[in-house]
């Protein structure tokens, strides 16, 4: 793993608050599934933070988390006992490998690689939906429009460089943006969220 130093740090903060909005759902969530929209966008959103520290295996685990969250929103699983055990214990070795994630091992690749096959028992391949935002959920307009008000933002900021307001809804877009999952099909977009990100 060769991730900058400074890059790691934002990683385990970022990453840190979305495993926070899981186990907050999840806690919430006893006897009835949590919300599935939040419950999607926060493992999305630490897939995608995930894969931009190249930390592949946390990736993997999240979109794993994800791919339950979709299974229950579109009703090819529910959510049960068994279930929701097995979601809380991903959930409890995502912090746990978010302290490790420094000296990262064979042995945090066998815990993350263990959740990710517990979960896919309950969510096997081919029981969701492909995601395709890009023709279906999110449309290129979409995309159009936040790229474009990236581009204002970054603007403003170059503009008045004290302005850490545009900087921030820049950065708050390009986070947006590189957590959905189309993303990886317009790869110079994804190049020039991953270079904004690093600047």
């Amino acid at each position: 793993m060769s991730v900058a130093v400074g890059l790691l740090d934002f990683y385990i903060l970022e990453a840190s608050e979305y495993v926070d909005q899981l186990d907050a759902l999840v806690g919430a969530a006893a006897h009835a599934p949590p919300e599935s929209t939040p419950f999607i966008t926060a493992a999305r959103a630490l897939r995608g933070s995930s894969t931009m520290a190249k930390l592949l295996r946390m990736a993997e685990l999240a979109g794993s988390v994800e791919r339950v969250g979709r299974a229950m929103r579109d009703g090819s699983v529910r959510w049960t006992p068994d279930l929701r055990s097995a979601v809380v214990s991903a959930i409890d070795d995502m912090r746990v490998l978010l302290r490790t994630v420094r000296s990262w091992s064979a042995s945090e690749e066998q815990r993350a690689a263990t959740r990710i096959a517990e979960l896919r028992r309950f969510v096997p391949d081919g029981a969701v939906a492909p995601n395709n935002p890009i023709g279906g959920a999110v449309s290129p307009n979409f995309f159009a429009s936040e790229v474009e008000a990236v581009a204002s933002a970054l603007d403003a900021f170059v503009g008045t460089p004290t302005n850490a307001a545009a900087l921030d809804e820049a950065l708050g877009r390009v986070r947006a943006l590189r957590g959905i999952a189309a993303l990886k099909d317009l790869p110079p977009l994804a190049d020039v969220a991953d270079a904004i990100e690093r600047a």
